[in-house]
């Protein structure tokens, strides 16, 4: 009996011992390593932690610049608003005020719109440029006009004043004196002049980043570790490493900046951190932005710090552990050894396990490996077989409590009641589960559409800016809200048809990131396209089977066909003010659809509105202007009857002095009248005396029958009729045979005109030249 105990005493206490080794083992590895974790973790938050704070130096040491700037960038803008005369001498006054109050800036200057300080200047370019910068230990100044041809676009001041922000430009190297061995490493905190919305100019100071060195370099969490201070650009400003400073990041470390981008990240104001190798060491390095007033130009600390340095401490204690686990171990050892030799029965320890088990307490409950091919080993089957049944049930319940609805449970045959009501139960928590799912996405598409007829509500509320802002406000925010690629609106032009000509048309008034090729039209006819097409039928249109060469995505990364594309009218009352139109890389929801459907009508009403006030604004501008114009012209009409009155008497007086010059003229010149067929209308009484007849039978004669030598020839004639006719004064010298002789007249014919500019009759002046004739001859 004594032999048999003695077994089943070494069968237990084997057992028992790994078991337990293995467990204590695993804890103290298990708290070792977590150990390791917190204490890495721990490190990382103080580099963390510092890079933040110096980040936060190095900003308050700039932003000391920034208020600089912004206090005589307000002054400067003062002296705009009140157009004082004597602008440019209180500008300079108050750049000298600026930097000899501060002797760490280099220059001080401000670049004036010149619209805004020269009346005459109307060009929306063009600019005058003021310096006052250090020329040793005194001030000197420079002042150019710089633009006058148009805007340079790639530079800091164009930047400037479309975005309107202040701007910490990328460093540069510049040398006041001239010379390049003087050149420092400076920046340009810039400050834009505004008038309310209206962009006046460019205010700023020029610092050096040298002093930024010694702040860089005092940065030591750990040591051997390393701080460096990165412009927006990725420019070196500050490093232990002086070489490199002005440099490009990719000049030190391209390998980092492809892997973690990190000129990208800084030039986004990222706070970013990774495990990287420098110099054959591994080291943790973190960024810290650096962001100033709102400046779209941030800044970035690095600080690079080396891993074994960092884990040395963690490094003792992980061994610390390691020692006192062992000795644990050990002397657990023991205690088990001794436990086993005290146990006398087998069956004891079973029914210690049966106890545990009736606690409920699985999780400290082992399977018993028993050989002894007798009823303990039945037994401890039998145990073993319950242990793995409750387990799996244990485990399968706990998973669904976690919410693993899809865990699996084995039955143990099909009478299996507990477990059959298990799986009974998942189901049923399974289909709450997927209810509650759907729910919850019904709920957030609800959540989105009413937040999106919120947000859209309010840019459409906004009564203050013109038609074009606002359809831009709405296709921008339209698409990023609904996450398309592209989008654009076009707005119902029917002023031609109003005016009595041409047709309506849809014009495109505004567009996000559209790079169309072929179909694209900033002008759209009822019925021509998709656009038009939907506008004709009043319908959304939304397509996934998209027309090649429709429209083309392009982005950083190249172009693509898009997956879908959905136009929308913009419809109030059956009245249709516009098409929306809206493509996109993958399918756009259902719930998208309907929300863009929604906010339509909403914008048509504005479009509506906006239409009316546009219209009535036209016909306030326009009866002002004929208002202005009838008042015009009731002064011009005044001033008209006053030259009219003064020109009637200046004209009676000349006709009276014409009365009497024309008086003594027909004492020695024959005048003639005829109408427009060339009969005689009049004539006078020297015609008379020289044709040889009375005034009675002249008058009604064509002018051929006159009698003169050269009207014979009824072609000749007829030609110098039409010359004439013609509009042109036409000399010559006739010749006439008659009764009275044989004379010679020297003759000009000329029109005479009415008021309207038509020849009412034609009239000859003719002296008598047949003396001189006479005289011509004998010579």
């Amino acid at each position: 009996m004594k032999k048999r105990q003695r077994r089943l005493q070494t069968k237990l206490q084997v057992p028992i011992l790994i078991t337990s080794i293995l467990v204590f083992g695993f804890s103290i590895a298990f708290v070792a390593f977590k150990t390791h974790q917190l204490a890495v973790a721990d490190a990382k938050t103080i580099v963390n932690t510092t890079a933040r704070e110096y980040a936060n130096l190095v900003t308050s040491a700039l932003e000391q610049y920034l208020n600089i700037s912004r206090t005589f960038a307000q002054t400067l803008s003062g002296y705009l608003e009140k157009n004082d005369e004597n602008v440019i001498d209180l500008t300079l006054l108050t750049l000298q005020k600026s930097i000899e109050k501060f002797p760490e800036i280099y220059a001080t200057w401000v670049s004036y719109e010149l619209r805004a300080i020269d009346p005459g200047w109307t060009n929306p370019y063009g600019r005058r440029r003021i310096i006052l910068f250090r020329d040793g230990n005194s001030l000197a100044s420079k002042d150019e006009k710089l633009d006058l041809n148009g805007d340079n676009l790639n530079g800091v001041y164009y930047f400037t004043k479309t975005n309107k922000h202040e701007v910490v430009t990328d460093p540069y190297y510049f040398s006041y004196s001239g010379s390049e061995a003087d050149q420092i490493l400076e920046t340009s905190i810039c400050i834009p002049l505004l008038k309310g919305s209206e962009f006046l100019g460019l205010a700023g100071v020029d610092i050096s980043l040298e002093r930024f060195g010694a702040v860089i370099d005092a940065i030591k969490p750990f040591t051997g570790s390393e701080a460096m201070l990165l412009a927006n650009n990725g420019q070196i400003v500050a490093f232990f490493n002086k070489k490199y400073i002005g440099k490009i990041y990719t000049d030190l470390n391209k390998t980092d900046n492809e892997k973690y981008q990190v000129i990208e990240n800084v030039k986004n104001g990222v706070s970013f951190n990774y495990e990287t190798t420098l110099g054959n060491k591994p080291f943790y390095v973190t960024y810290v932005p650096i962001v100033l007033g709102d400046s779209k130009t941030p800044w970035s600390l690095q600080i690079a710090a080396p891993l074994d340095v960092i884990l040395e401490r963690s490094s003792q204690n992980f061994r610390l552990a390691l020692i006192i686990g062992f000795i644990g171990l050990v002397i657990l050892s023991l205690l088990i050894w001794y436990i086993a030799h005290s146990i006398i029965l087998p069956i004891k320890e079973t029914t210690h396990v049966l106890k545990i088990i009736a606690e409920g307490n699985l999780s400290k409950v082992a399977r018993l490996e028993v050989t002894s091919g007798d009823e303990i080993e039945t037994m401890s089957n039998s145990l073993n077989l319950l242990i793995d049944s409750l387990k799996q049930t244990a485990v399968f319940a706990k998973d669904i409590g976690q919410g693993k609805l899809d865990s699996h449970y084995n039955l143990l045959s099909r009478n299996d009641e507990i477990g059959n009501a298990l799986i009974e139960m998942q189901k049923s928590l399974q289909k709450a589960a997927e209810e509650d799912r759907l729910r919850r996405i019904e709920d957030e598409k609800q959540n989105w559409v009413s937040r999106g007829i919120a947000l859209f509500g309010d840019i459409l509320r906004q009564d203050d800016i013109s038609i074009d802002e606002l359809t831009f406000k709405i296709v921008s925010n339209l698409v990023k809200y609904v996450d398309v690629q592209q989008g654009c609106i076009y707005i119902v032009n029917d002023k031609e048809q109003q005016h009595g000509y041409g047709d309506v048309y849809y014009e495109m008034k505004a567009a996000v990131a559209f790079d169309r090729r072929k179909l694209m039209k900033d002008k759209v006819y009822v019925g021509e396209g998709m656009v038009g097409r939907c506008a004709h039928e009043k319908l959304t249109i939304y397509m996934v089977d998209v027309p090649q060469d429709y429209v083309h995505i392009t982005s950083g990364l190249g172009e693509a066909e898009p997956g879908s594309i959905l136009l929308v009218p913009l419809m109030l009352n059956q009245q249709v003010f516009g098409v929306l139109e809206m493509v996109s890389f993958k399918p756009i929801a259902e719930h998208k659809i309907s929300f863009v459907e929604k906010i339509a009508e909403s914008i048509a009403g504005t479009l509506s509105s906006a239409k009316i006030n546009e219209r009535t604004k036209e016909l306030l501008i326009k009866s002002q202007k004929q208002r202005e114009e009838l008042a015009s012209q009731e002064e011009e009409m005044r001033q008209n009857l006053e030259e009219l009155q003064a020109t009637q008497e200046d004209a009676s007086r000349r006709e009276a002095e014409m009365r009497s010059l024309w008086k003594v003229f027909s004492y020695i010149a024959l005048i003639i009248e005829y109408d427009t067929e060339f009969k005689v209308l009049t004539v006078n009484d020297k015609c008379q005396e020289f044709f040889g007849d009375s005034v009675e039978n002249l008058v009604g004669m064509t002018h051929q029958s006159l009698g003169f030598v050269e009207d014979r020839d009824t072609v000749e004639h007829a030609t110098f009729i039409r010359r004439v006719k013609q509009g042109m004064v036409v000399q010559r010298r006739a010749n006439l045979v008659n009764r009275a002789g044989n004379r010679w007249l020297q003759e000009t014919y000329a029109p005479l005109y009415d008021h309207d500019g038509n020849v009412t009759r034609y009239v000859s002046v003719s002296l008598d030249v047949t003396i001189l004739v006479d005289l011509e001859k004998r010579k």
